[in-house]
């Protein structure tokens, strides 16, 4: 949360940086005070940033529960193997393998 924060002051700050011109006009004109952001600006920032915090957990708890039933699955499939037949998942049915000589 603290790396992803970070980032977007970082981003804020290069997008904002006053350009050459800018810096030497400033040096002639009058000092004016940085802007602040409002209460409610400020909630919405840290909203979206732990907004996109969340999606990126959820979004790793999903990878985990995928991997979780892959093995599950590829676990099951080996252990219903029987010799001399093949298990079709998408009939759900065994058939029976062919022979060498049934081959040619």
């Amino acid at each position: 949360m603290k790396r992803l924060l970070l980032s977007i002051v970082v981003a804020v700050s290069v997008c904002s940086a006053p350009s050459a011109a800018q810096q030497q006009s400033s040096a002639v004109a009058p000092t004016v005070a940085a802007p602040t952001l409002t209460e409610v600006q400020r909630l919405q920032v840290q909203t979206l940033a732990q907004s996109i915090e969340i999606a990126q957990l959820r979004a790793q708890q999903a990878q985990r529960d995928f991997n979780q039933a892959r093995e599950q699955l590829t676990t099951l499939v080996q252990s219903l193997q029987v010799p001399g037949f093949d298990l079709d998942l998408q009939t759900m049915t065994y058939t029976k393998k062919p022979t060498p000589a049934e081959k040619k």
